[in-house]
């Protein structure tokens, strides 16, 4: 993976954002959630159909907070319990119809939203967006 202009952790510098996110960046440090220091800015962009992004957890060293802003189009972010005796769901079309798990939750996500979340959700349960 490469790293963006602006780095990454320990390396990251706001000076290297683009102007849309370094405003964007600003407006949601101002926001009254108690968020520690910024260590990264991923962009995720679709360049054709769909779009999908494996259910994850953020580096902890990124710190408690998470945040997720959609910024050109609605989506749906899908919460999904770390599965210790069954395998997730893979196949593309059973992950589209019925998600990657029976216990997963799914969050709108529309255009220009943010969504943060931390604690428990942020330590025990992974995040996707389901293809679409």
């Amino acid at each position: 993976q490469d790293v963006a202009p602006w780095g990454y952790g320990d390396d990251f510098s706001r000076e290297g954002l683009p102007p849309l996110l370094a405003e964007l960046v600003e407006r949601t440090a101002a926001l009254p959630l108690g968020l520690g220091a910024l260590r990264d800015v991923t962009v995720n962009y679709r360049s054709g159909g769909f779009f999908q992004l494996d259910p994850h957890v953020d580096p902890f060293s990124d710190g408690e907070n998470v945040l997720i802003v959609s910024l050109l189009s609605d989506t749906c972010i899908t919460f999904t319990p770390y599965l210790h005796n069954e395998a997730p769901r893979q196949s593309p079309e059973e992950v589209a119809m019925k998600s990657w798990s029976d216990d997963d939750i799914d969050c709108l996500l529309k255009r220009r939203w943010l969504v943060h979340f931390c604690g428990d959700a942020r330590r025990k349960l992974k995040h996707a967006i389901r293809p679409g």
